[in-house]
């Protein structure tokens, strides 16, 4: 991720580094390719709790948001347990998201 935080770069595509902007694209990111290489991959910006709260936030919505998520639905062995998981997750990332921006904003 350090790598292709790199690339983007050179290309001149940047994120936010800071704010509310870099807690939405850290909890977004962290739903696409999970909350460590999304961590990776937005270390340049200079607000750390906005990043750190975004990156745990977005662990908790898509299964594929962390690691952990995959490995304890994994150790249930529960076919639908993917089903269940986001039946709780996504609520959860809802309203979670929704007050850290509230307290970041504050």
């Amino acid at each position: 991720m350090g790598e292709i935080a790199r690339v983007l770069s050179s290309a001149r595509i940047s994120f936010p580094d800071s704010g509310l902007g870099l807690f939405i694209t850290s909890a977004l990111l962290s739903q696409i390719v999970s909350n460590v290489p999304a961590t990776v991959l937005l270390l340049g910006g200079r607000d750390w709790i906005s990043l750190a709260v975004g990156v745990n936030i977005g662990g908790t919505g898509l299964i594929i948001g962390s690691l952990a998520n995959l490995i304890a639905v994994r150790i249930g062995g529960d076919v639908g347990g993917i089903r269940e998981f986001h039946r709780y997750s996504l609520p959860f990332l809802m309203i979670t998201a929704a007050l850290s921006a509230l307290i970041l904003a504050l």
